[in-house]
């Protein structure tokens, strides 16, 4: 069994890396077929590529900008600058700090410029950093979210804009469709009730940061240190499992993950009540599953290689009995993996969901018409 030095040492080369890669999640790990490509086309440093079932970071090339977190549809690329708990404790901390209704997340540029009291707000490299989930969140309790950015034109993450204005957007659709008041904006000042005065920036801002990068890096090591342990992904013999080893399928399907962010904004919209019309709306959180029966011969590729359990397939009790399809709208992330993987093109996979889909959390039934072509009514497991 490794020794905790040898875990230490793993967690530290994890702590020097700003994403952390769990490849097992990655649909074009799992599935040589798949057609994502979201991490690298939201890369401005082509620092990722995603190619021959191996997802790869150029960590000489990466600016550490968070817009491949922000994006990547099975949280396959996880933030380390900072993790999500500790972007989100920043935050709380700031609203006691102002008192007001607002949550004010800023860039690392414009936080640099010392013009606002650093106890105010909390920072991130990018503003791209910033999911949906977390400002979901905030909004489900009331508070505004106030996104800071320095002077963009000239930053060198300015390419990354999309990203951030798409987010915000998606953001406050999902708000007022599930009829909520508070707004996500974006500025590139800070409210005047977070200035300070220039006397008091210097030694206020150096004990703050002092305080805050201390508390930063203890919470930091003991996430590397958990993420150490995860990646050594113990086995009986306490030696470390091999990707392949971890990607075996079990129970008729590859290993399956609880999408944290997904089911956080999940959370979320359940706080804010009832969706004011069910209506279908355009998401790129969610996805809603249908099959043309007429096509599909049961194989199950799209059950097997599912990276949640949205799909699942139910053989009849004999080789003449139609088999039958389970879609969970509320499991499905949009990976678009079940589509790329049907060999018959029996799949479709849209961004348009229906609030009474996605939160009914009941499994919808899509019944086939013939028993299953190529594997009969024998269970996949």
């Amino acid at each position: 069994m490794p020794s905790v030095e040898d875990v230490m040492e793993i967690a530290e080369s994890i702590r020097d890396r700003p994403i952390a890669i769990v490849d097992e999640r990655c649909v074009a790990v799992r599935n040589r077929n798949s057609t994502c490509k979201c991490c690298s086309e939201a890369c401005i440093k082509d620092a990722i590529s995603v190619s021959n079932n191996t997802v790869k970071l150029d960590l000489n090339a990466c600016m550490a900008c968070g817009a491949c977190t922000a994006v990547c549809p099975t949280e396959a690329l996880v933030s380390l600058e900072p993790p999500d708990e500790a972007l989100a404790q920043q935050a709380v901390n700031s609203v006691e700090q102002t008192g007001e209704n607002q949550v004010i997340i800023a860039c690392a540029r414009i936080a640099s410029k010392l013009t606002a009291d650093p106890r105010k707000f909390a920072e991130v490299p990018c503003l791209c950093r910033v999911d949906e989930s977390l400002m979901l969140s905030f909004a489900s309790h009331g508070f505004d979210v106030l996104l800071v950015d320095g002077n963009c034109k000239t930053c060198k993450y300015r390419d990354t804009n999309d990203v951030t204005d798409f987010v915000i957007d998606q953001t406050n659709d999902l708000i007022e469709k599930w009829g909520g008041t508070a707004q996500i904006t974006r500025s590139s000042e800070f409210p005047a009730d977070c200035a300070m005065r220039p006397e008091d920036v210097r030694n206020l801002r150096a004990r703050e940061r002092r305080g805050f990068f201390g508390s930063t890096a203890d919470k930091a090591k003991a996430a590397a240190y958990t993420a150490a342990m995860k990646e050594l992904h113990l086995k009986g013999d306490d030696k470390p499992k091999s990707l392949r080893e971890r990607l075996q399928a079990a129970h008729g399907h590859l290993p399956q993950f609880s999408m944290v962010r997904h089911d956080n904004a999940l959370n979320a919209l359940d706080r804010m009540g009832q969706a004011v019309d069910d209506e279908p709306f355009n998401t790129t959180m969610w996805g809603h599953v249908t099959f043309d029966k007429e096509k599909c011969n049961g194989c199950g590729m799209c059950a097997m290689f599912c990276p949640t359990g949205a799909l699942k397939k139910i053989d009849g009790k004999s080789a003449h009995d139609p088999y039958t399809m389970e879609f969970t709208c509320s499991a499905c992330t949009d990976c678009g993996l079940c589509e790329d993987a049907c060999f018959k093109k029996a799949i479709h996979v849209s961004e348009m969901v229906k609030p009474s889909q996605l939160m009914s959390f009941e499994p919808e039934t899509l019944q086939a018409i013939a028993p299953s072509q190529t594997f009969g009514a024998r269970p996949l497991s």
